[in-house]
């Protein structure tokens, strides 16, 4: 008789969690003032996604940060680079000024 409950049990315990969840998504979507039948479905893709290749989207979201964090780096280099060249002139500017200065005629 247990056997026989047991999967129905299982069932129900996913089918109440498939639930909460998308509840919870509609009340997140209502509290962003958007109820389109559009993004609904998009939510219910990417969760699909989700569970269908965990691993994949783990993976895919970790290289999404990885790319992001290189690119704010490279960003943040150049413009290092930018301010370093600007200081180089005005230095140079300052030394020519004191090199004019510094003339006797």
């Amino acid at each position: 008789m247990y056997a026989v409950i047991q999967p129905y049990v299982y069932n129900q315990a996913a089918a109440d969690a498939a639930d909460a969840a998308a509840a919870a998504a509609a009340r997140q979507q209502q509290q962003q003032g958007s109820s389109s039948t559009a993004k609904q479905e998009e939510w219910r893709v990417q969760q699909w996604a989700a569970q269908a290749a965990p691993a994949a989207t783990q993976q895919h979201q970790q290289q999404q940060q990885q790319q992001q964090q290189h690119q704010q780096h490279q960003q943040q280099q150049h413009q290092q680079q930018e301010q370093q060249q600007q200081q180089q002139q005005q230095q140079q500017q300052q030394q020519q000024q004191q090199q004019q200065q510094a003339l006797p005629f």
